[in-house]
Order: structure tokens, then sequence, then C-alpha cells
């Protein structure tokens, strides 16, 4: 048994990668286009029979392209499904990673960067997914990972 998986080692790694690829997905955004990284919970569906969670979302982390910059952006409470609802530990862990509301008037969250931060958009995309919304691996975020524009990124 000398074959030993250091599973933290691994699942850094893996994070790693998810940060890599995302970063380079969003140095190929063009302006109005955008990537998507969310849960894939398998039970939030629209059948307010099982629970009542209609329309509302699962977490997820949208990075936006528009002319020079990137906006990261987090729903917050107004639209999330009540299982996932931040509690104030996980708005403060937004605003340690620089995402700030919109409005008093939204529980959204953004942050706004040059086009040429790429990499600390993937990493704040990375930061939420895990610290925040305790994802513990990229492989339980829909189809792996993220999708660009709502399709599913080619390998």
């Amino acid at each position: 048994m000398d074959d030993v998986i250091d599973l933290d080692a691994t699942v850094e790694a893996s994070w790693g990668r998810f940060e890599q690829e995302y970063a380079a997905a969003v140095r190929e955004l063009r302006p109005g286009q955008h990537l998507l990284a969310s849960i894939d919970d398998g039970y939030v569906d629209d059948d307010d029979e099982d629970g009542g969670y209609g329309m509302e979302a699962t977490p997820s982390v949208v990075t936006l392209a528009w002319e020079g910059e990137l906006g990261v952006i987090v729903e917050g409470n107004d639209v999330l499904a009540c299982a996932y609802h931040l509690t104030r530990a996980d708005m403060s862990a937004l605003r340690k990673c620089g995402l700030r509301r919109f409005s008093r008037h939204t529980s959204a969250y953004r942050l706004v960067l040059p086009v040429s931060e790429a990499t600390h958009a993937a990493a704040v995309a990375a930061s939420v997914l895990r610290d925040v919304f305790s994802v513990i691996h990229p492989a339980f975020l829909k189809g792996g990972g993220f999708s660009v524009g709502g399709q599913p990124r080619s390998e």
C-alpha cells in the first residue's frame, strides 16, 4: 500500500486548474459575453411542491465582459434559494474578496476590474465558490466547472 493519495493536495491542484482555465476563458471574453460557474446540487428546481424553492437560484459566480472592464457578480439572498441564503459571515467573506453590493436596492454583489485582471477575477470566483458557498471540489459545479455564455465550454 505505497500508493497513498494526498486528498488535500489533489483538491488544491483541481482548484488551481479551475482558476487557470477560468482565467484563460476570461481573457477570451468579448464585450457582452460572460462565464457562469454554478453549483450542481441536483435538487433545486422549479416545482414548488418540493420545498418552495420555485425559480430561486443556486449559488453561482458570473463574470461579464464589457469594453475594457470585467464584472464579477454574485447573487444575494433576494435571488438565492433559501437553502443557500448568505449569512453575515458569508457577506463579510464576499467583502474580503473585494465584492460590494450593487446598491441598497439589491442583494447582489459585484467587483469591477480592468480587463487585464483575468487572473484576479478567476481567483475571486474560486474563492467565492470555495469559501462562501463551500464547494469542496470543482467537480461539484455544473458541467464540472463553468460555461461560456450559457453554453458548456469546449475542452
